[in-house]
Order: structure tokens, then C-alpha cells, then sequence
């Protein structure tokens, strides 16, 4: 009976994983359906395809929002207002090109929730400033904590380098450009018990001596904290078009898991050499894999999907669920991930409009969020947040990774800004 019972949860949760993909990917279907409608003049039919978007991926603000539009530009004011007081209720915002904005300004109903939105996405600085970077062109990604020496270690995407913030403010190389084979580097780690800094690197086009045969190149690094060597250097499976680690969470048996946001998957390196054991890959549920949280029994692996939310690895059987909300909110555009305590998670959320730091609250068995909290939208300074690190009760993160400042072919826009790159420190309660 046991294992009937086993059988039947594991059929139970591959199908609600699939449910979970397929809705996604019919929304997107309707969009595409939508758009094509557009082109043939028929917007009935484009309005009556993004309602469906709408209904099939309700946490998708992006289609929400075009819902809105489009029906604001067919004299369908109710229906865009119902879109925008959703839109509102999950953190969301438009801005005053849309076309909400300007043909629905005379509409009571529209400046009640134009009023809301206002609230629910200004500033909200509950962080300040730690450190501000003279280098411009560094463009940070990721953010660790050494405490042995006091020191924060920041990510280079661009100059493929780390380098050291000391207390005082002062800026020092950690890691050389490339650095025994550095590329990019993304999210970082730090084992302070085995006196490691862990990064993920990838090739990418935006950083310095990019070439096309670079593509898909990426690995694990394990460097000595005290001295910078390299301590060993854990490759993946081949596969075809490559990999892109992004980000990285170290277990305390020293393991270290490692999301791939190209292939999709989910490594795990168990020593300093050889070749990282595949977790779970090309789930139905992995589209853009980002941040990684293990939850405090080591049972979970919570997993940030850029495009399909919150996520969980069960470590035991390697099945994948959604974590699905109770409460109005969104989980989409979720980059950094963090375990603030047993039933805590906070996400760096930088694929909604506007970017914030969120809490969300875990019910008792780690299975659905019942709580979507806001603890930081430091506007206009952090607009492109991206990883965090848990430190002395505080949180501290990136605040201005610059990726809107290169074309599509990863080159520096001709004069785009360059600002100083920031970390922000977010004290948070530990009740």
C-alpha cells in the first residue's frame, strides 16, 4: 500500500507541475494568437484571446497589462479597469505612456486605482546605502559576505573579476580579470567553514574579449578565501547549445547547487573536482532559472524561475512543484533567492514593474506561499536589483547591475548611463 501510495503523490505531483507548464505556455499562445488578430484588424478576437492569456496564467502581469490596454484602446473601460485593480493587488504598475494612462484619465474609477498604484509600487527606502563603486564599467552581479575578514565580495559580469569592499569603503582586486579562466561571474558563495569562495561563471556576450565560440562555457569555481588561489574547478555535462550557470547556494555538508538558466537545470557539485551531478533537468516547470534556497531540514531545494515563479525540488524523489500563492501577489521575475528562517524566503524581484525586495511566508509545510510582503523598493537607485547576500541580520544586495546598458548584441549602448555600481543594506527582523 506504501508504495501505492508513493506512486499515486508522484503521479499526482508530475501532473499538477504539468498543468502549471502547460497554462503558461497556452497563455502564451493566446498572446501570440492575440497579436495575430491585431494584425488581421480583428480586436474582438485579440481582446478575447488576451482574456484567456489572462485567465490561464493569472500571476502574469505583462499580459495583464496589455489586457488592459488593448481594452482601454476599444472603449472597454470596465473591463481594463478589473485588469488594473488585479494589476495593483499583485504589486504591479503602469506608467503614463500606457495607454490605460491617457484614455482612461477622465474615468473616477481609473484615478481611484491610479491612486492605489501609486501607493503599492513608489518608493519605499527602507535600505541605504553600504557601498557605491568608483568603477563604472564593473557591472556587478552578485554579493557575498566574508566574515573572517570582513569584507564584501562583489561579482563582475563585464571584467569577469571579483573584488573586495572592506569596511572602511575601500575597493581592492580579489580575483584578476579571468582569472584561471574566469568568465563571467555571476552568483557567488561563501563556504566560511572550508575557507571558500564559490562562483558561477559564464560566457556571455556582454563581457570584455567575448568571442561566438565562447558561447554556452560555464562552470564552478572554488578559490581560497585567504588567498585568492584557485582550490578546484567543477565542469558540467556537455550538452547542446551550452550552459549559462547563473546563480549558486552551498549545502552544509559543502555540496553546492547550481542553477542553469540555458539548458535549464539544476546541478550539484559534491567535491572540487570533476563533473557536477544533474539534479533535475529540462523540467516542464524550467524556463529561466535563477536564485536557490534549501529549506532548513535539507528536504527542498526552493528554486527562483524568472518567468514561472517560486518552484521546489524535493531532494528525496527530484520531482518539481510550483509554490503556489494563497494571497494576491506574484512570484514572477524572481532573480535572487534567500532563506531568511524556516518558513521565510526572501526574493530580490526584478521582473516586475517597478524591481523590489519581497517576503514571502511559507505556510507549516513549506508547500504554498500565504504571505507576499514588500520590505524594499529603493527608487529610483535600484532599478535592475539582482543577488543578495544574508548578513548580520541584514540584507545586501545589488542594486544597479546595469544589463539595459548593452545592445542586443551584449555591446555598451553609445551613451547609455553608467552608474556607480551599489550595494544596499536592508536590515530585517528575524520574528
Amino acid at each position: 500500500m506504501r508504495l501505492v501510495l508513493i506512486a499515486l503523490s508522484t503521479l499526482f505531483a508530475t501532473s499538477a507541475a504539468a498543468q502549471v507548464a502547460d497554462s503558461a505556455q497556452a497563455a502564451r499562445g493566446h498572446v501570440r494568437a492575440a497579436a495575430a488578430s491585431l494584425r488581421d484588424g480583428d480586436s474582438a478576437a485579440a481582446v478575447s484571446h488576451l482574456e484567456r492569456a489572462v485567465a490561464a496564467w493569472p500571476e502574469q502581469g505583462a499580459y495583464r497589462l496589455r489586457l488592459a490596454n488593448l481594452a482601454a484602446r476599444t472603449g472597454r473601460g470596465p473591463l481594463a479597469l478589473t485588469a488594473l485593480d488585479t494589476l495593483v493587488r499583485q504589486g504591479s504598475g503602469w506608467s503614463d505612456l500606457d495607454a490605460v494612462a491617457t484614455l482612461l484619465v477622465a474615468d473616477p474609477g481609473y484615478q481611484t486605482l491610479a491612486g492605489r498604484m501609486r501607493q503599492a509600487t513608489g518608493p519605499m527606502r527602507r535600505s541605504a546605502v553600504l557601498a557605491a563603486l568608483p568603477d563604472t564599467m564593473l557591472h556587478p552581479e552578485g554579493v557575498a559576505w566574508d566574515g573572517a575578514r570582513e569584507r564584501w565580495l562583489v561579482s563582475s559580469i563585464r571584467q569577469r573579476r571579483v573584488v573586495a569592499v572592506e569596511r572602511g569603503g575601500a575597493v581592492r582586486p580579489f580575483l584578476a580579470p579571468g582569472q584561471d579562466g574566469l568568465d563571467a561571474v555571476f552568483g557567488m558563495a561563501v563556504d566560511s567553514s572550508r575557507g571558500l569562495l564559490w562562483v558561477a561563471s559564464s560566457a556571455v556576450p556582454q563581457q570584455e574579449g567575448y568571442a561566438a565560440a565562447d558561447s554556452g562555457r560555464a562552470g564552478l569555481f572554488a578559490f581560497d578565501l585567504g588567498t585568492g588561489e584557485l582550490r578546484g574547478r567543477v565542469g558540467l555535462p556537455p550538452v547542446a547549445g551550452g550552459h549559462l550557470l547563473g546563480d549558486l547556494t552551498i549545502a552544509p555538508d559543502g555540496s553546492v547547487f547550481a542553477s542553469d538558466s540555458r539548458y535549464p537545470a539544476v546541478y550539484r557539485a559534491r567535491g572540487l573536482s570533476g563533473i557536477a551531478e544533474v539534479v533535475v533537468e529540462r523540467d516542464p516547470l524550467f524556463r529561466s532559472l535563477q536564485g536557490l534556497a534549501l529549506s532548513g531540514d535539507g528536504q527542498w531545494l526552493y528554486l527562483a524561475d524568472w518567468s514561472h515563479g517560486l518552484l521546489r525540488v524535493d531532494l528525496s524523489t527530484r520531482r518539481v512543484m510550483s509554490v503556489p500563492l494563497t494571497v494576491a501577489g506574484t512570484t514572477l521575475g524572481l532573480d535572487g533567492l534567500l532563506r531568511l528562517d524556516a518558513r521565510r524566503l526572501i526574493g530580490i524581484q526584478n521582473g516586475i514593474a517597478p524591481p523590489r525586495v519581497v517576503l514571502l511566508t511559507l505556510d507549516r509545510t513549506g508547500e504554498r506561499i500565504i504571505g507576499v510582503e514588500p520590505l524594499d523598493r529603493h527608487l529610483p537607485l535600484a532599478m535592475e536589483p539582482t543577488l543578495g547576500v544574508l548578513a548580520a541580520g541584514s540584507l545586501v544586495y545589488v542594486a544597479n547591475s546595469p544589463w539595459a546598458s548593452y545592445d542586443d548584441d551584449g555591446r555598451p549602448l553609445a551613451g547609455a548611463a553608467w552608474p556607480r555600481p551599489t550595494l544596499l543594506r536592508l536590515p530585517l527582523s528575524t520574528q
